[in-house]
């Protein structure tokens, strides 16, 4: 501490200067007031940070549009089925087989055949504009019931056209003709053209799949 009359440094515990002689009174300490405010006692507010956590950022992927290879293979074997015999028909000791082509007469469902070549033809054009691949599903999904819907149209006028021989057979046998059942099957041209359908419909996990490879 210092004298306040000589300025000297004189022991703290003094109650006179040594130099001087003047009564040196002890020094007060400063009282705090709680409420009092003094800029250099101000605290500074305390922030709490909650933890950092990585920002969820969503899979982007499966909203990438892309051409999807399979279903143009699919694409690809559904045009082929439209050469191959598609039908196959005996009697009387012949067979012959139609296509899919050679079936579009006036008596043949025309519409339900329109149809599921426009279809096909719609999958093909999603394909190239790197359409989204659920909307490939849907018009698979309704080519598929077209299909279905063809076969058992033909199937129900094939076993028809059974039934009015069966029913002449009384006259067949007078021209000699003795082997008057006929019979029918789906061939190689139907089942591929079902079996473009199926893989259309598992071409997107297929893709994928493959791709991960």
């Amino acid at each position: 501490m210092f004298c306040s009359r000589c300025g000297k440094t004189i022991p703290g515990t003094s109650k006179f200067c040594p130099y001087c002689g003047a009564s040196v009174s002890p020094a007060t300490p400063p009282v705090s007031h709680p409420n009092a405010y003094s800029p250099f006692t101000r605290t500074q507010p305390s922030y709490s940070h909650p933890p950092y956590t990585q920002p969820l950022v969503k899979n982007q992927a499966s909203k990438v549009r892309y051409t999807n290879s399979i279903a143009l293979l699919g694409v690809a074997a559904f045009v082929l089925s439209l050469f191959l015999p598609f039908l196959t028909v005996s009697g009387m000791g012949e067979r012959q087989s139609a296509s899919f082509i050679n079936l579009f007469a006036p008596d043949s469902p025309l519409a339900v055949m329109i149809l599921l070549l426009l279809c096909m033809a719609v999958i093909l054009i999603l394909q190239v504009a790197k359409a989204p691949q659920p909307a490939t599903i849907v018009m698979a999904v309704l080519s598929l019931i077209l299909l279905l819907i063809f076969a058992g149209i033909i199937n129900s006028t094939i076993q028809d056209a059974a039934s009015a021989y069966q029913d002449n057979a009384t006259t067949l046998f007078y021209y000699g003709i003795t082997d008057v059942d006929i019979s029918f099957f789906f061939s190689v041209g139907f089942w591929l053209m079902l079996l473009s359908h199926i893989v259309i419909l598992f071409s997107s996990p297929l893709h994928k799949a493959i791709a991960k490879k």
